[in-house]
């Protein structure tokens, strides 16, 4: 049987229509997953650049401190050392293994810090204990290392968060629907 002019146009428009319908639906989900990587890698880059700004607060925050070698209770409740921030909530979301140990090593190294400074600032307002200027500048030299300890996990974690905005974000698969 042979087609005739209008069955082969009829035939050739629905192979035609039902093509144009498959490459929009393939390009519509290609565009979502694409926007929906996207904006989850924004997301993880808001993240280290909140982190970011979190680290440099408390540098400078440490940094006063050993300038003035004083730390006030307000200093000390300003710093986060119980609660998590939610930048590092972030992180921990979309963070990597190596990433979040950073993190920890990072608030583990500046509550060591913390706990050291108050330990010297007992025993600088204390005079009626018996330290001479000897055990105060031993204390403080506890204090200078672990501030140096402190400066070397921020370094650590600057250098994975480093690694972690350079990497790009990954594809599950070539083809997505």
């Amino acid at each position: 049987m042979a087609l005739d002019p209008v069955t082969a146009t009829l035939l050739g428009t629905a192979i035609g229509a039902g093509a144009t319908l498959a490459a929009t639906a393939l390009t519509g989900s290609m565009t979502r997953a694409r926007e929906r990587d996207h904006k989850v890698w924004e997301r993880y880059v808001d993240a280290i650049e909140d982190a970011l700004r979190d680290i440099q607060d408390r540098h400078n925050k440490r940094s006063a401190a050993m300038d003035s070698r004083s730390l006030s209770e307000e200093q000390i409740a300003s710093l986060p050392l119980d609660d998590v921030l939610h930048s590092e909530v972030k992180l921990v979301l979309f963070g990597s293994r190596d990433l979040i140990s950073a993190i920890r090593g990072s608030r583990d190294a500046l509550r060591a810090w913390v706990a050291e400074f108050k330990q010297y600032q007992t025993v600088v307002d204390n005079p009626d204990w018996e330290y001479g200027p000897r055990d105060i500048e031993r204390v403080w030299q506890g204090v200078e290392k672990r501030a140096t300890q402190a400066e070397e996990a921020e370094d650590e974690l600057l250098v994975k968060l480093r690694e972690a905005a350079l990497l790009r974000p990954r594809r599950r698969r070539r083809w997505r629907c």
